[in-house]
Formats: C-alpha cells, sequence, structure tokens
C-alpha cells in the first residue's frame, strides 16, 4: 500500500529543508583528492615485490583483486574529473556568452540614446 501525504507541504518548506547544494570547487578538490589516493595506492601496489613463499600468495592474490578495483576506480573518477571539467568549460562559456549580450545591449541602448539626443537637438546624421 503506497504512503500518501496527509497534506500537502508548501514549496517554501520543502527549498527549507532541503540540503544546500555543494560548492563546485569542493567536488573539484575532492575528485583531486581522490585521484592522487588512488594513484599512490596503485603505485604502493605495482611496486611490491613478488614471493615465492606459499603464505605470500594469498596477500599477493589479494592484491592482484584490490588493484583491479583501484584501476577501475580510477578509471571511473577519471571520467568524472574530465566530465566536471567540460561542465567547468561550458558553464564558463556561457557566462562569457551571457556577459557579451548584456555588453552588447547595453551599447546598443547607449547608441540610440545618442541618435535620440542628436535628433532632439536637430542634427541630422
Amino acid at each position: 500500500m503506497p504512503m500518501t501525504p496527509s497534506a500537502e507541504r508548501p514549496l517554501e518548506e520543502i527549498r527549507a529543508r532541503s540540503p544546500a547544494p555543494i560548492d563546485d570547487t569542493w567536488k573539484d578538490e575532492f575528485v583531486e583528492s581522490l585521484l592522487r589516493e588512488l594513484r599512490r595506492q596503485l603505485q604502493q601496489l605495482q611496486n611490491a615485490a613478488p614471493t615465492a613463499e606459499s603464505d605470500q600468495a594469498g596477500i599477493r592474490a589479494l592484491n592482484v583483486a584490490t588493484l583491479a578495483r583501484i584501476e577501475r576506480s580510477l578509471d571511473r573518477l577519471t571520467k568524472m574529473h574530465e566530465a566536471r571539467a567540460l561542465k567547468r568549460d561550458l558553464t564558463m562559456a556561457a557566462k562569457n556568452d551571457d556577459a557579451r549580450a548584456a555588453l552588447e545591449r547595453r551599447l546598443d541602448e547607449l547608441l540610440e540614446a545618442g541618435r535620440a539626443r542628436r535628433s532632439a537637438e536637430g542634427h541630422d546624421e
């Protein structure tokens, strides 16, 4: 049986209780730190010297499994990092386009105001 709310909550209450968005700079720094840590672990496992002893074989097998997981995580994090960089570049390009459009609108307004003033003063263009 699905649960239904007894009363609808106002939009302001929903917004007040929703978590604040995570800062993009923090996300970028977090991804970078995860990448550094995974690279460190990957390097540590790759540099582990293999041994012929039978009791070390189990440890080596665990290291190989860990290495595979780290490589998969590193691949996913790299893709995430690239996607964030692309999103950041697109956002900056959109902001630049918006700023350029606002500047063009302002220049057009100033040009029209200058033309209107000249025509009001009786000067022909």
